[in-house]
């Protein structure tokens, strides 16, 4: 997020982010698997469906690195439960109205840690036996990190 901004997110409402990055951690399970989910994303003009649609769609905010793994099941849950135990502040809600674990959220406020955050979600996927990938976003093109 390059600016504080108050946001409407769906059945939550109004939410306020810090200027920073975030991590958000998601499955894709559904049709069209994980890459034309994060095609998805990565536009800026869609219908707001989920919760992370609402903050994508913000002007100041943008996706700068994809971590994924593929997968047959869903591992959220897991590497969100890592992700909050760094230091890192859950945003409230946001994510988890399908949650079926009991996340407080899948949404995760990093501040400026990024490379460091960045590295230990890597080793969360690796730990956890899953071959993790990395992309960058450069003029909307996915470009494959390792």
């Amino acid at each position: 997020m390059t600016k504080k901004v108050n946001l409407k997110v769906g059945s939550l409402g109004s939410l306020k982010f810090e200027k920073g990055w975030y991590t958000y951690t998601g499955s894709a399970l559904g049709s069209g698997g994980l890459m034309r989910r994060i095609q998805r994303h990565i536009k800026k003009d869609k219908k707001c469906f989920w919760h992370i649609d609402y903050l994508l769609n913000n002007e100041y905010s943008s996706i700068e690195a994809i971590i994924c793994a593929a997968s047959n099941t869903g591992h959220e849950c897991k590497i969100v439960r890592k992700i909050a135990s760094m230091t890192a502040k859950p945003i409230k809600g946001f994510g988890v109205s399908d949650c079926k674990e009991g996340c407080r959220s899948h949404l995760y406020y990093i501040g400026d840690n990024l490379d460091e955050i960045a590295k230990s979600i890597v080793d969360v996927y690796s730990n956890m036996n899953l071959m993790a990938n990395s992309y960058f976003l450069h003029n909307s093109n996915l470009i494959k990190n390792n």
